[in-house]
């Protein structure tokens, strides 16, 4: 769903800022972005091909849903499975978006280019999208808000919904060189810390 323990929402911005899984061999957006703009050469999957291979698995599993659903289906846990298929598929999708979304944000802070702005605005339409579908999917079978131990309470339908049309305005309101004045702020040292037993 997006969440962050204690029920926060992953923003577009924490999607540029956010580390890949160790030994992916995926590229955050911050090192992909670095390499495009040094022209570098992209050692590891990029941002943009993890998007396409999403969306990819998405398509295809909303077709196969569709296609299984044509045969008048009766089993109760089997139609519950395809339901479960059809969320992850559409939120597959709003993820792919989401990325893109992402990607160009980070190339119009360092470019400062309109274009790659309205870019990723478009792309947070569109994953905004698919998340309301994804909601539509997801409470079909699941009661909303739901309490989960480890991240809190979940509203997808509600206030998910009005944080993946924030992004859009974070997009919006987005000041080039954001992202360097951040990581050079996330750098400063610490003070020491005692230790504890």
């Amino acid at each position: 769903a997006c969440c962050r323990r204690k029920g926060s929402f992953y923003t577009v911005e924490h999607f540029i800022f956010q580390p890949v899984m160790p030994e992916s061999g995926n590229l955050t957006i911050i090192d992909w972005r670095s390499k495009m703009m040094s022209k570098a050469t992209m050692e590891g999957k990029t941002p943009l091909q993890v998007a396409d291979a999403l969306q990819w698995e998405a398509v295809n599993t909303l077709r196969l849903v569709t296609e299984m659903r044509k045969m008048n289906i009766t089993n109760k846990e089997l139609q519950l499975t395809l339901g479960d298929y059809e969320s992850f598929a559409h939120i597959g999708n709003y993820y792919a978006e989401k990325i893109r979304g992402a990607a160009n944000l980070a190339l119009y802070d360092a470019t400062s280019e309109m274009v790659y702005q309205q870019t990723a605005i478009k792309h947070l339409e569109t994953a905004l999208e698919h998340w309301k579908k994804y909601a539509t999917s997801y409470t079909k079978q699941y009661v909303q808000p739901v309490l989960y131990n480890r991240v809190k309470w979940v509203d997808i339908p509600g206030k998910f919904l009005q944080e993946a049309a924030n992004d859009i305005e974070i997009a919006r309101s987005w000041t080039p060189g954001t992202i360097e004045k951040k990581l050079l702020e996330s750098k400063k040292p610490n003070a020491d810390k005692p230790f504890k037993l």
